[in-house]
């Protein structure tokens, strides 16, 4: 019996497919999923179909192999969609990938939307993103004098950067200049891209106090308040806090004594000033009793020796 004939499989269907918009052109790249002994075969291809709003067109055939391909053959604005699916003799089409879609022309970006530095000089790098060669230049000024601000480069390429740098600015007066990035191409149209620089202005200085020249602040001192001698009250103020009584050593006065008391020794107490009496004091309180007592007796006896 003979053996049954097996259909030859369909080669994988390419994936990944990217369309990325040129200046004039569109670039496609995408990814392979046939084996590489089919991408051999003599005779296979990956077929590229473009779709341009209004019919679907055979754009090219390349080899099996092949993962990337450029469509020149644009017009600047239209929008196209595009697909490809792979050929293999003997094992047929695959099946079609996604579609992808573009719109080639000029584009140009940047990485501000503006920019408000101080008073102060300062510069700024600006990032630009494009698919073709750009220009960069002042578009509007709101001063006449325009060397207040200066750019780096009027040019360039693809991506890259430029940068902004400005003066102090002295004034009061804020200073606004327009720059615009533009793309162009050699087919028609350009897309530009405006952004403003705006500085503020020098803040004004506050004019400082006139001050006269004999005139000095006065001294910081530190004062003591001096205690009240005495305390004057009134109904409206509230009563003084309670004085505590302050314990005082008792003085004897011994200053006063007799007349007739020698001044060389030292002066008794007065008597029945209370609490103990000193032996010193008791002692010339004899002493003077004693004395009295002698000048009567010698009184007496004169006085009695005359009457004889």
């Amino acid at each position: 019996m003979a053996s049954p004939i097996m259909a030859a499989a369909a080669p994988a269907t390419p994936t990944n497919l990217k369309a990325t918009a040129g200046a004039s052109s569109v670039a496609l790249t995408w990814k392979n999923n046939h084996s590489s002994a089919e991408a051999a075969t003599p005779g296979a291809i990956i077929e590229i179909g473009r779709f341009d709003g209004v019919t679907w067109d055979q754009l090219a055939q390349r080899p099996a192999s092949t993962t990337s391909y450029t469509d020149h053959s644009v017009t600047v604005g239209t929008k196209y969609t595009y697909h490809l699916a792979v050929y293999v003799p003997g094992f047929g089409w695959s099946g079609v990938s996604a579609e992808v879609s573009a719109r080639p022309g000029p584009k140009v970006t940047v990485s501000v939307d503006g920019w408000n530095p101080g008073a102060a000089a300062a510069t700024k790098t600006v990032n630009v993103k494009s698919n073709t060669g750009w220009t960069v230049k002042f578009s509007n000024f709101s001063t006449t004098d325009k060397t207040w601000i200066s750019l780096s480069k009027t040019s360039g390429s693809g991506d890259s950067s430029f940068k902004i740098t400005v003066k102090a600015n002295t004034s009061t007066s804020q200073r606004i200049a327009s720059i615009k990035v533009e793309a162009k191409n050699d087919f028609a149209g350009t897309t530009a891209y405006t952004f403003q620089v705006i500085q503020a202005g020098k803040v004004a200085q506050q004019s400082a106090p006139v001050t006269s020249p004999t005139s000095k602040p006065p001294a910081s001192t530190t004062t003591t308040a001096a205690l009240p001698t005495s305390i004057t009250t009134t109904e409206d103020d509230p009563p003084p806090p309670p004085q505590t009584p302050v314990e005082t050593a008792t003085t004897i006065d011994i200053t006063a004594m007799p007349t007739d008391t020698p001044t060389d020794e030292p002066e008794p107490p007065p008597i029945g000033g209370g609490g103990d009496i000193p032996w010193t004091m008791l002692i010339w309180a004899v002493a003077a009793a004693l004395i009295a007592l002698i000048i009567a007796a010698v009184i007496i006896f004169i006085v009695r020796s005359n009457k004889q």
